[in-house]
């Protein structure tokens, strides 16, 4: 009796342990957040982020960088990042940050100053939504924080040439309001 009683208590215990659902996300670098194999995103609309909708200009990669968010309108908002130094074009960035699945996708893609892409014709960046707070946006390896003074943080994840993880942080102020 007390055998199977010791068996049927580890398989409820592992029945319990595998149908529970598993972490949505993990820690990935200090302000970035990770999407956890097999876990949903979260869940959101377009209108649930209206508030990054603006202009935004801070300093960073050792220049002046840009973000302009246009107003949520037919499930997405489009984005225009920036980068100058010494008054030269660095690159840009094309953002769409689109509902999809009953969740949000940013996807992205980097030009030249020539407008030549870094990612294929057919390839981009893509972060999926992990975690929504009142005021941040937390995709997969791609933190957007709103600022007491209306401005923004922006930190995202890049590899470096040698594997290791990298974390980029851009403070902007908001302009033109």
């Amino acid at each position: 009796m007390t055998i199977i009683r010791n068996q049927l208590g580890t398989l409820l215990l592992l029945a319990v342990l595998t149908t529970s659902p598993l972490p949505a996300q993990d820690q990935l670098t200090e302000h970035t957040l990770r999407l956890n194999d097999g876990a949903q995103p979260a869940m959101a609309t377009i209108d649930d982020i209206a508030w990054l909708a603006g202009s935004y200009r801070g300093d960073g990669l050792g220049g002046v960088v840009e973000e302009i968010w246009s107003e949520p309108r037919a499930g997405m908002m489009v984005g225009l990042f920036r980068a100058t130094k010494n008054d030269t074009l660095m690159f840009t960035e094309l953002m769409y940050i689109s509902e999809e699945d009953s969740s949000l996708v940013l996807r992205l893609k980097h030009f030249n100053p020539d407008l030549t892409g870094w990612e294929e014709k057919n390839e981009v960046e893509e972060f999926h939504l992990v975690k929504m707070t009142d005021d941040a946006i937390y995709f997969d390896g791609l933190t957007i924080r709103t600022r007491d003074n209306g401005g923004m943080e922006a930190y995202v994840n890049a590899r470096k040439s040698d594997g290791t993880l990298s974390e980029f942080g851009f403070v902007y102020d908001r302009v033109g309001q």
